[in-house]
């Protein structure tokens, strides 16, 4: 398949239902997003790159959290207008992407950093994105991958914001592996979480409401993120990977 063609493809498959992202709720709440961040900051250079930034949630904390770092962002859906306007972050961002990562490859040369927030689960062949990170990238880069975990949390709600699939450790350590990183990092996250999640999203087909997530980020957030010592959790409703191109 030549270059074209798969990027075409993977436009495909980004935009089923891709919009329905931003939805997801638990990604944009401001405790949630800088815990997340506390995990992989140590491993963030100078030049970043976020796949799949929506309208720019998430963009916003990277900004607080990394001043000063050049920052491009990259989304492949309708929600690009919206990320290019948004008034919160204009003036930060070094530069928009509109598309695929394959088909923005000649225009983020240099970038040492590429951040994939609830974004990895979204893209049908993975692997393949995997291994285009792993040319692009200098020696000593880093990919960052926070992404659903347990295959049996998967629910009707996964599948409606676009989820191929949710992630079990061993797989995502291999597909990383496959395309030629070394593991810098990778553990689940949240364990508390995988309960309700199961109860009222795979069980009742719940949907994931502005409040919930409102409710989670205040209560929740706080305490896990000073007791759960994730790197030795053994499962987790989440997964952080992080892998470096040596």
């Amino acid at each position: 398949m030549t270059a074209t063609k798969k990027a075409t493809q993977k436009t495909k498959e980004l935009d089923v239902d891709y919009e329905g992202r931003d939805l997801e709720a638990m990604s944009f709440t401001p405790r949630y997003s800088k815990w997340i961040i506390s995990m992989f900051a140590e491993y963030v250079g100078d030049s970043i790159l976020e796949v799949g930034a929506g309208c720019g949630n998430f963009t916003r904390v990277l900004i607080e959290e990394f001043p000063g770092k050049d920052l491009t962002v990259l989304e492949p859906s309708q929600q690009f207008d919206k990320l290019q306007s948004n008034e919160i972050i204009k003036g930060h961002v070094k530069t928009y992407l509109k598309g695929t990562l394959a088909e923005n490859l000649d225009k983020v040369k240099g970038v040492d950093t590429v951040i994939y927030n609830n974004v990895m689960e979204h893209i049908e062949d993975d692997q393949e994105e995997l291994n285009t990170l792993f040319e692009m990238l200098p020696t000593g880069g880093h990919v960052i991958v926070f992404s659903p975990a347990i295959p049996a949390l998967m629910s009707e709600f996964d599948r409606s914001v676009g989820h191929f699939r949710r992630y079990m450790k061993k797989e995502l350590d291999t597909k990383f592996k496959n395309a030629g990183f070394d593991i810098s990092k990778s553990h689940y996250v949240d364990i508390v979480g995988i309960l309700p999640w199961y109860l009222k999203y795979t069980m009742l087909k719940g949907t994931l409401s502005p409040n919930d997530a409102k409710l989670y980020d205040s209560v929740a957030v706080p305490v896990l993120s000073v007791l759960e010592p994730s790197r030795l959790l053994p499962i987790g409703k989440n997964i952080l990977t992080i892998g470096v191109k040596r």
